[in-house]
């Protein structure tokens, strides 16, 4: 890390914890590709029928231990 992103670190730490959130909101945003509206409304409703299929009993739940078993596996 460059020095002066350690610097500037180290001020943003000092700062009050409301400035640092929108701070990391404010990076996070500058990193991540912003979805169009049409991808936002695809994505909410795959999330409602997840949560539909869920609540109806008919969802296969997997722990999460199983879950980062399966993806170091398939990492290898």
């Amino acid at each position: 890390m460059s020095t002066a992103a350690t610097e500037l670190l180290q001020q943003a730490l000092e700062l009050p914890e409301t400035d640092r959130e929108w701070m990391v909101s404010q990076l996070s945003e500058s990193l991540d590709p912003v979805m169009s509206p049409e991808q936002e409304a695809a994505v909410l409703e795959l999330l409602d029928s997840r949560r539909a299929e869920y609540l109806a009993g008919r969802a296969t739940l997997v722990d999460a231990d199983e879950v980062m078993r399966q993806a170091r596996v398939l990492l290898r």
